[in-house]
């Protein structure tokens, strides 16, 4: 019934708090660079439905998420991400968006990433469709700084995945 279809649903559901903080450079006439550098990894995992959208890469960011998950019968689960995204400093820059205050008073905040995913295991263990996106919506830094603007970022996926 839809009842038992709901509550097994609702029991495989997991929500979880997420924080990551990458430093940023403190003063950009100083000579020194103290922002992160992530060097190599694959991003998907980290801050991004998939490593082709990067708006949040990890470096000179805060980010607060909130992730919830669900499994569905019939092979299908569903992720869903809020995220909240700031500048760890005011003074570095966005490397995403190609934008820096060096002055700082454009302020911090990037934005929000809302992230959507719905998976599909057509043949378990041999065909999975996955349909999902993200987007972000523009803080006051990303508005403000010098070259900001008003336009949100939006990416959206389809994906086939056949394993023999």
């Amino acid at each position: 019934t839809a009842r038992q279809l709901l509550e097994e649903a609702l029991g495989s559901l997991r929500v979880a708090l997420a924080y990551d903080h990458a430093s940023g450079d403190l003063s950009p006439t100083d000579d020194r660079n103290n922002r992160f550098d992530p060097l190599f990894g694959a991003r998907r995992f980290d801050l991004t439905p998939t490593g082709l959208f990067g708006a949040l890469p990890r470096s000179n960011l805060r980010a607060a998420a909130l992730r919830a998950e669900l499994t569905l019968p019939r092979g299908v689960d569903v992720t869903l991400v809020w995220r909240a995204a700031w500048l760890a400093s005011a003074t570095d820059g966005w490397s995403a968006g190609g934008l820096r205050d060096p002055s700082g008073a454009s302020g911090t905040m990037l934005g929000h990433q809302p992230e959507a995913r719905v998976r599909w295991a057509v043949r378990p263990g041999n065909l999975a469709l996955e349909v999902g996106g993200a987007g972000l919506l523009r803080g006051a830094f990303a508005r403000q700084a010098p070259s900001g603007g008003d336009a949100p970022g939006l990416y959206l996926y389809t994906q086939l995945t056949a394993t023999l």
